[in-house]
């Protein structure tokens, strides 16, 4: 593991008003992170559900006209495996709760939060946000903010959606550029051969082989091919389960640096534990790996980290350099309940990768 210089848990449920009087805030996490001039911004992904209980019955709320309606299901006979979710009858699946995104701004040095906005800056508004708006991440480009997001919907999935802004106030949504199912979608924050780049997490499972982040090409950000695998999950390591993109990929002398989760299970566990390591890429090839960590650069050890709506969990999803240029901050949710700041010194990941 690597040193954390510097770490704080930044943003509490109880820091944030419900959307509606009727609903309670479970989780603030996952957040997208970017520096925009002396200030750094955080999207947060904001999870809630229902305050009324019923008995034998469970919540299944979804946006509808820029509402919330809820849906109430009975219980299955069989339980759940999984606490945010319930499998039906049919096979699918209902969350048990819905998120939105809200921005928070913090200092130049990444660990005080100024403000936090009471309302949100995206709401579930297409078909194709219907369940949920998750896990965003931020790439600036050609002095464009594109967010990358992940929709969940009856029709579509859990899919990934593009959305542009210049100012953190006006949004436009580009559509899905990723469908079902995939997530974990980063952006590099440059063109690679007059090329628009694009790592992502194919989130099914197949016959012939492991999980895999992959990486894919763009002429316009909207249709995407070349497709390729970039890294797989490794049998007894600490992601031998699944793993997929943090943060967008950091810009080094040494290579595109790109911080990502990884996830391990104990027999009988249901959700695992989710890590974080990190993996180097050629600046002109983004898809040559240089160089992975064989161990987690970080790992659930603080309290907030191992104790919360789902327990050790540890999800970068936010990363800038600090103030000096010299050490990387990292934004994280920490058991999909809080927003937490790490510090850490590139110069050591970057050893850990080589």
């Amino acid at each position: 593991m690597i040193k954390r210089i510097r770490q704080a848990l930044l943003i509490k449920p109880s820091s944030l008003k419900p959307s509606e009087d009727n609903f309670e805030i479970i989780g603030v996490f996952n957040p997208g992170a970017i520096r925009v001039k002396n200030n750094i911004y955080l999207l947060l992904r904001v999870a809630e559900r229902p305050v009324e209980k019923r008995k034998g019955f469970f919540p299944s709320p979804r946006a509808e006209h820029g509402k919330i309606k809820t849906e109430w299901f009975k219980i299955p006979e069989y339980g759940t495996e999984d606490i945010r979710c319930y499998t039906m009858p049919d096979k699918t699946m209902r969350l048990t709760f819905i998120s939105h995104l809200r921005l928070a701004r913090l200092d130049s040095s990444g660990f005080t939060v100024l403000e936090t906005d009471e309302k949100p800056a995206l709401f579930p508004a297409e078909y194709y946000e219907e369940f949920g708006m998750e896990d965003p991440r931020i790439s600036e480009i050609e002095g464009i903010y594109y967010i990358t997001c992940v929709a969940c919907s009856q029709s579509m999935g859990v899919c990934t959606t593009l959305i542009k802004t210049e100012d953190f106030c006006n949004f436009e949504r580009m559509g899905v550029i990723f469908p079902a199912e995939n997530k974990d979608v980063v952006l590099l924050p440059e063109k690679i051969k007059n090329s628009y780049v694009a790592y992502h997490r194919p989130a099914g499972e197949h016959l012939l082989g492991k999980l895999t982040m992959q990486i894919s090409f763009s002429p316009d950000l909207i249709h995407w091919g070349r497709h390729r695998v970039l890294l797989d999950t490794r049998k007894g390591f600490w992601d031998d389960y699944k793993l997929g993109a943090g943060p967008p990929p950091v810009k080094t002398e040494h290579g595109w640096l790109t911080i990502y989760h990884g996830v391990y299970r104990q027999k009988g566990e249901t959700i695992g534990t989710y890590c974080a390591g990190a993996a180097l890429f050629d600046l002109n090839d983004p898809g040559k790996l240089i160089g992975r960590t064989k161990d987690p650069i970080i790992i659930p050890e603080e309290p907030w980290e191992k104790e919360g709506f789902v327990p050790d969990v540890i999800f970068p999803a936010g990363a800038v350099m600090d103030e000096y240029g010299k050490h990387i901050i990292l934004y994280s949710g920490a058991s999909d309940t809080y927003v937490t700041a790490i510090k850490l010194s590139l110069e050591d990941i970057i050893k850990d990768c080589q």
